[in-house]
C-alpha cells in the first residue's frame, strides 16, 4: 500500500512527531510505501520528498519577519494555498492509496482536507489534541481545565488568549475554526482515530460523528533489556516543561516535603517560572535536568528513581512518558485524567491523585514512597500491562483494518 504521512514537522519536537515517525517505520518495516508531506523547518530529517514540502518558519521567529511575511504567516494558519497547492504536486507525482493526518493546524491548515478529497483519496486523521475545536489544543487554559469552545464558541480563545498568550494567534484560531465548522471541511475525513474511550466522547461531544472515530493505542514496543534496575532515593519527571503538563502542583508538593528528592527532566515554555519559582519558594530538594534524554543519561535516572510522577492538568490523549515509564517496570504516580485514567490501575499499575491537587499529590508520593516493596510490585505490574496490551504488531493490525475501512467507505461515496 502507498500510504501518504502528513505531519507538521518531519523531526521530533511532541509526542504527536513520534506517533507520525512510528507510524512510518512499522509500515515501511512490512514493506509499504510511505511518502511524508510536512514543512520544510530547519532541522528536519533528510527526505527525498522536502522538494514539495513549504517553508517552515518557527514560532520563535515569526516577530523577526517583515510585515508582509506575518500576514502570510496569518493566512497561511487558516487556509494555506500554498501547502493544498504542494501536496497537490505530490500526488500528481506518487498517487498515494491513502492518506494519513497528524499535527496540521496553524501551519500545513486542513486546506491538505480540501485537495485529499477532490482526489478522491481516503484520509485518516489521528487527533493528538484538541485543536479540531481547542484553540490552546490542551483544554486548558489559566491553570484549569477549560470546555468552554467544544460546542462551537470559538470567539473565548480571544477572550480568554488560549494559545500561548498571543492575540494574533489566537485570531487566527478563532477565524479558523469559525471557517472549518462553517465549510464542514471535517466532514470529508473518512475515518478520525483517538487512543481511548474518553477521547471518543470528547469528540463527538464537539461535533465529530462517534461513528467515524476509532480507538488506536498509541504505537509502542517493550524493549526486552532493561537497564540495571535499583530502587533509589528520587522521584521523576520527565517531559517537555509546560503548564498543563502540571509542573507547579509538582512543585508545590515537593516543598512540603523536603525529606524526598526530586528531578525534573526537560525543556520547554515554563522553564524560567519554574526556576523562579523554586528560588522565590526557596525549594532545596528539587533539581533541574535539561540535558538529559531518552537515549542520553534519562533511561538510567528512571531506572535509578523511587518512581516517576506524571502530573498532567489536560485531558492528555496517552502521554508516551507513561508508556515508557511502565514499561521500565516503574511505578508511577499520575493524575486521573484523559490517557492516565484509561491505562493505569489505581494501586495495581500506579497511584492516582487529583488533577491540580498539590495536597493530594502530597500524600500519593507520600504513600509510595515509604512502601519501597509496593513500588517494586507496582512497577513489575506496570510492566507486564505493557507488554500484554501493545505491541507493534497490534498496533499494525489495527491501522490496516483502520486503512481498509477508510477506503471502503471512499469508494462506496464515489
Amino acid at each position: 500500500m502507498k500510504i501518504l504521512n502528513i505531519n507538521k514537522y518531519y523531526q521530533h519536537t511532541s509526542g504527536g512527531d513520534r506517533f507520525f515517525f512510528d507510524t512510518e517505520n512499522i509500515l515501511s518495516s512490512l514493506g509499504h510505501e510511505v511518502i511524508p508531506y510536512c514543512l520544510d523547518y530547519r532541522n528536519n530529517y533528510e527526505t527525498p520528498f522536502s522538494k514539495y514540502f513549504p517553508e517552515g518558519i518557527p514560532g520563535t521567529d515569526t516577530n523577526n519577519q517583515p510585515v508582509l511575511k506575518k500576514v502570510k504567516l496569518f493566512l497561511n494558519g487558516i487556509y494555506s494555498f500554498e501547502a493544498k497547492n504542494g501536496l497537490a504536486h505530490l500526488i500528481s507525482e506518487s498517487s498515494p492509496e491513502i492518506a494519513h493526518l497528524h499535527i496540521l493546524h496553524y501551519t500545513l491548515s486542513p486546506s491538505v482536507i480540501d485537495i485529499l478529497h477532490s482526489k478522491g483519496i481516503p484520509i485518516v486523521f489521528s487527533l493528538h489534541d484538541y485543536r479540531i475545536f481547542c484553540a490552546g489544543a490542551y483544554l486548558y487554559r489559566q491553570g484549569h481545565q477549560c470546555q468552554k469552545c467544544i460546542n462551537g464558541h470559538y470567539y473565548n480563545a480571544i477572550k480568554y488568549r488560549c494559545d500561548g498568550n498571543s492575540i494574533g494567534r489566537n485570531i487566527m484560531a478563532t477565524i479558523g475554526n469559525y471557517i472549518y465548522k462553517f465549510t464542514d471541511v471535517y466532514d470529508k475525513v473518512d475515518l478520525f482515530t483517538v487512543p481511548h474511550d474518553g477521547m471518543m466522547e470528547l469528540m463527538a461531544q464537539a461535533g465529530i460523528p462517534r461513528k467515524k472515530i476509532r480507538v488506536l493505542k498509541n504505537p509502542f514496543s517493550v524493549n526486552e533489556e532493561l537497564p540495571l534496575p535499583s530502587l533509589g532515593e528520587q522521584v521523576t519527571f520527565f517531559g517537555y516543561l509546560s503548564f498543563h503538563k502540571g509542573i507547579l502542583t509538582l512543585l508545590k508538593a515537593a516543598a512540603n516535603l523536603p525529606n524526598i528528592p526530586f528531578i525534573i527532566c526537560g525543556k520547554g515554555e515554563a522553564l524560567n517560572e519554574i526556576q523562579a519559582f523554586i528560588e522565590r519558594n526557596k525549594i532545596k530538594n528539587v533539581e533541574i535536568d535539561t540535558v538529559s534524554r531518552w537515549h542520553n543519561g534519562l533511561k538510567n535516572i528512571l531506572a535509578s528513581s523511587r518512581f516517576v510522577v506524571s502530573p498532567s492538568e489536560w485531558p492528555t490523549p496517552l502521554e508516551y512518558s507513561t508508556l515508557e515509564t511502565m514499561s521500565l517496570g516503574k511505578a508511577i504516580v499520575a493524575s486521573r485524567i484523559g490517557g492516565n485514567a484509561h491505562i493505569i490501575k489505581d494501586g495495581e499499575t500506579g497511584i492516582f491523585f487529583e488533577p491540580g491537587n498539590s495536597g493530594d499529590l502530597e500524600r500519593a508520593i507520600n504513600y509510595l514512597y515509604s512502601r519501597p516493596e509496593l513500588c517494586e510490585q507496582i512497577g513489575k505490574n506496570a510492566r507486564n500491562e505493557i507488554i500484554q496490551n501493545f505491541s507493534e504488531d497490534a498496533f499494525y493490525q489495527e491501522l490496516i483494518n483502520i486503512y481498509d475501512e477508510a477506503i471502503d467507505l471512499r469508494r462506496n461515496q464515489i
